[in-house]
C-alpha cells in the first residue's frame, strides 16, 4: 500500500487520506478519539523523559 500510494498514477494529487490494501479506507474509532490521543501523547512524553538524562527538563 505504501509503494502504491507513492507511485501509482491514480494517487497523483491525493493527500491526507488513509489507505488500506491499496484503497481509501475509514480509520478506526480509536484514531479519532481525543482521549486516546491524549493517552498516547502522555505515554510518548513519559517515554521521552524516561530515556532523557534530564528527566525534569521541559521538552518543547
Amino acid at each position: 500500500t505504501t509503494c502504491y500510494a507513492a507511485v501509482h498514477p491514480r494517487m497523483a494529487g491525493v493527500s491526507g487520506r488513509y489507505l488500506a490494501d491499496c484503497n481509501e479506507a475509514l480509520t478506526s474509532s480509536a484514531a479519532a478519539s481525543r482521549s486516546e490521543a491524549a493517552r498516547l501523547w502522555q505515554s510518548s512524553e513519559d517515554m521521552i523523559c524516561a530515556s532523557s538524562s534530564q528527566p525534569d527538563r521541559n521538552i518543547i
